[in-house]
């Protein structure tokens, strides 16, 4: 299943709101906090490879950036419901 998101987290109201839910991992509330004040230059995307296993990748620009984090993963999908 695939989740795409253009911005930060925290620029897009639906996704601040899972990126600091209930049951989000510390992880994702960290990249939400740190992401305060930045402006979005270029897109994100997210890709969701395996939401049980938690295999995220992230693409900003030209670069490629892998998590493992289940929690986030089932939040950006429960996102699309």
């Amino acid at each position: 299943m695939a989740v795409a998101m253009a911005g930060v987290a925290t620029s897009l109201p639906l996704l601040s709101e899972v990126a600091t839910g209930p049951g989000t991992s510390e992880a994702a509330t960290t990249a939400s906090k740190a992401s305060e004040g930045f402006q979005v230059t270029e897109s994100l995307v997210a890709h969701v490879r395996d939401v049980g296993s938690g295999d995220i990748h992230l693409f900003v620009g030209e670069r490629q950036i892998v998590l493992n984090d289940p929690a986030l993963a089932r939040a950006l999908f429960r996102a699309t419901r």
